[in-house]
């Protein structure tokens, strides 16, 4: 086998003399020599904005980022299915089963059927907004947020099995998520006395940070195009 990979990206800016803008993109796709099964994407995109008032009192700067990545592997008993191999043997019968010769503890090629997918998705914004409420006066509010999510299965289906053991599909399901929110605002007093200046900034930062996950395991799927489903587990 060989393995493939494409990438695309783009790129679009404009606006005027008060309001600016970028928007930005990138796809991927790969896939591995083991198997054309395997295969990693990932697709993200970014977004920034700058605006000023006529009068040059208001500004705001924001950025927005979002990635996804979406994997699949085949499982990672492969390699050592092989090694332990019976050799010369079928690995289909004349109907287009997997053959699983008497003595024989494994079909490569049942077992490679077993597989991994992953999902994650990251998220990630900010906002500053700053306002000149007088000369001597500024009025700042920098606002981030950021969320990563991550969902993942590990599927073995009945074929994976000796039939003769008649062992049904079964899949684990994991999915975890950190959210991050942090608001810092800021003020600032500035004026010249003569020949001295004063000073003065009073701020403060506030953040909340947030982690959920769960892990669960689903086993005697009847059928095993429903190994991804949580409902018929």
């Amino acid at each position: 086998n060989t393995s493939q990979q494409q990438d695309a990206n783009m790129t679009f800016k404009g606006g005027n003399v008060q309001t600016s803008f970028l928007l930005s993109g990138s796809f991927h796709n790969e896939n591995t020599v083991r198997s054309s099964s395997d295969n990693y994407k990932r697709g993200s995109f970014h977004l920034n904005t700058n605006h000023s008032s006529i009068d040059k009192k208001f500004h705001l700067i924001s950025n927005l980022f979002y990635s996804s990545d979406n994997s699949k592997l085949q499982g990672s008993s492969l390699l050592s299915s092989v090694a332990t191999a019976v050799p010369n043997y079928p690995i289909y019968d004349e109907n287009g089963d997997f053959t699983w010769p008497a003595g024989a503890h494994n079909n490569y090629v049942a077992q490679s059927t077993a597989y991994y997918k992953a999902q994650t998705n990251n998220l990630l914004g900010n906002v500053t907004l700053n306002y000149k409420i007088i000369p001597e006066l500024n009025v700042k509010i920098n606002i981030g947020y950021n969320r990563i999510g991550i969902d993942q299965i590990n599927a073995t289906p009945s074929t994976y099995y000796n039939p003769v053991n008649k062992i049904k599909g079964s899949s684990s399901f994991g999915h975890q998520y950190t959210q991050s929110i942090i608001t810092e605002p800021l003020i600032t007093y500035s004026k010249l006395f003569g020949k001295n200046r004063i000073e003065i900034l009073v701020g403060g930062t506030l953040q909340n940070d947030k982690t959920r996950g769960m892990k669960f395991s689903l086993g005697n799927y009847e059928n095993d195009q429903q190994l991804e489903s949580i409902d018929l587990g």
